[in-house]
């Protein structure tokens, strides 16, 4: 089994090691295939948890608070560190669409609306 480990390094040339914050992000959790396979499925008690920590005002979480919400929500049933980083953007990224699509009061189905209006009063000379 072959690893690929990313090493940059930041403005002072300090070695930055992406895989340890990878691994602080996921945790130690299992990474067998047959982990990876099974979808996490939040319960309605985690999912209540987790809207509740973004209503009050936590967007993108550090590593840690990561760990911390992850062994929190863990009493609720299975969780890892990913699954509550992946939400977390996940449900960012819903929410300004959602707000995309309210700010503009757009609607796909109208957007030629302005040539027909065109058409139709072009049509009675």
């Amino acid at each position: 089994m072959a690893f690929l480990v990313i090493v940059t390094s930041d403005f002072a040339g300090n070695i930055i090691d992406n895989d340890h914050h990878h691994q602080l992000i996921i945790g130690s959790e299992n990474n067998s295939p047959a982990a990876a396979s099974s979808r996490w499925n939040p319960t309605p008690e985690q999912i209540t948890a987790l809207e509740e920590i973004y209503r009050r005002g936590t967007r993108t979480p550090t590593t840690e608070q990561i760990q911390q919400i992850a062994a929190k929500l863990r009493k609720y049933g299975r969780i890892e560190g990913k699954n509550v980083f992946y939400w977390f953007q996940n449900h960012k990224s819903r929410e300004r669409l959602k707000r995309r699509r309210c700010e503009g009061d757009y609607d796909i189905n109208n957007a030629h609306e302005p040539l027909k209006d065109f058409e139709d009063s072009s049509s009675g000379d």
